[in-house]
């Protein structure tokens, strides 16, 4: 049937288009390039209709179905789809500026590169849907569901993302200057559909390479789940966007980290060793460069958390480049002192070993425990023994037993004072 005769019979009105589809089930209409600027088309069914290049430019589209219909590079600027169903949707190269898709299903569809300029998509459901290099600048998206939804490269400066769900959106590379994530859901979470059996598991957001600058809003985002980790921040252009409002107090591991170690645990023949360790030295960097973001707004208490995860990764590292001796290195550093961000256990190793030594020396020397030993240990410590009444011609090995263990006990104490020192010009003057 000609394009031009399916006109002509969605011309006479969406009452008598409708029963037409109704008495013509299976056929997908061709309205290839027709123009329908400010038609009524209300409730109209268009179900896989052929849309390429129509002009439907303030059309009132209210209610309609679209269901995988093909809008390649369809002119929708400023048209009315409220609530329509777009679900499987070819979009691709749509013009769609300042459209209004309030509450639109638009599920899974293809919205390639298609221009969203100013478009309400308040409380639409995009989930699964295709928005790489869509431009969406002053978007409104507050509400909007984008779940898994792939906004790679996508422009999304000055859009209004609060309250936003995008739990396992693809956002690598995305555009958020300007934009307002107040409240928004970026951490992965199950989305119970039916019975729980059906549950789908999200990882969380992806925002690698993502680019923010200081006018970005984060007030109360949601970026972290316990259970599945942190949205992935690897090489993110944070540019000065204020970091405070964000509670990383609830963050206990970057979705960076969270994916090498899924990748760890799967530990299959069809696993790609080389891509193992390139999520594992991403995820180093993400911790590191995530840190130095927050120390330099003085954010140093969250700074130490994802600078201690960052090292103990490099240590991962470390091992799988087959540096065995700078991995037990790191590992010594990090028991003695938590590389600098763990001063508690500098302390508890001081206190292990002077007991450890007075005991020694209780044991061996047959001396009082109480103060001898105790003294004896404390100056041998931090180098400052004393062994009245020693014979000026008497080998001291030979004299007695006690004075190697001192020198023994020198030399740690002189590495645990090295590094309480170190821990504690890291830990209160921030370096």
């Amino acid at each position: 049937m000609a394009v031009q005769q399916h006109l002509d019979i969605l011309k006479r009105g969406v009452s008598a288009w409708n029963q037409w589809r109704i008495d013509n089930p299976g056929i997908s209409p061709d309205l290839s390039k027709v123009s329908l600027q400010g038609i009524q088309l209300e409730g109209v069914h268009l179900e896989g209709a052929h849309l390429t290049e129509a002009r439907l430019e303030k059309a009132d589209l209210r209610g309609a179905y679209l269901q995988r219909a093909n809008l390649y590079g369809a002119h929708l600027e400023r048209a009315d789809l409220n609530g329509a169903h777009l679900e499987k949707a070819k979009l691709k190269w749509a013009h769609l500026k300042g459209v209004n898709l309030y509450e639109a299903h638009i599920e899974e569809a293809d919205l390639h590169e298609a221009r969203l300029e100013r478009a309400d998509l308040r409380k639409a459901c995009l989930k699964k849907a295709i928005l790489n290099r869509a431009h969406l600048e002053k978007a409104r998206l507050s509400e909007v569901h984008l779940e898994a939804a792939d906004l790679g490269a996508a422009h999304l400066e000055g859009a209004d993302l609060g309250a936003a769900h995008l739990e396992g959106a693809n956002l690598v590379e995305t555009h958020l200057e300007g934009a307002s994530l107040k409240g928004a859901y970026l951490e992965g979470k199950c989305l119970r559909e039916g019975d729980e059996q059906d549950a789908i598991v999200l990882h969380p957001a992806d925002l690698r390479g993502a680019y923010f600058d200081s006018a970005s809003n984060l007030d109360s985002a949601r970026l972290g789940n316990k259970e599945l980790g942190f949205v992935s921040l690897a090489d993110v252009r944070w540019e000065n966007v204020n970091l405070a409002v964000v509670d990383w107090k609830q963050e206990n591991m970057l979705g960076d980290e969270y994916m090498a170690r899924q990748m760890s645990k799967r530990n299959d023949v069809a696993t790609n060793k080389d891509e193992e360790f390139n999520m594992y030295r991403s995820a180093v960097r993400a911790n590191r460069q995530l840190a130095v973001e927050l120390r330099n707004q003085g954010l140093n208490e969250e700074a130490s958390k994802f600078a201690y995860r960052a090292q103990k990764l490099q240590r991962i590292v470390l091992f799988r480049q087959k540096s065995y001796v700078s991995y037990l290195f790191s590992v010594f550093l990090d028991l003695l002192a938590g590389y600098g961000f763990r001063p508690k256990r500098s302390l508890i190793w001081y206190l292990v070993v002077i007991f450890g030594f007075a005991i020694t020396y209780h044991v061996f020397g047959h001396l009082q425990f109480f103060p001898d030993t105790l003294v004896l240990s404390l100056t041998s410590f931090h180098g400052r023994g004393f062994f009245p009444g020693l014979d000026n011609g008497t080998p001291l090995h030979l004299y007695d037993p006690l004075v190697v263990l001192a020198a023994v006990e020198a030399v740690i104490g002189l590495f645990i004072e090295i590094s309480f020192i170190a821990t504690f010009t890291k830990r209160f003057f921030g370096n």
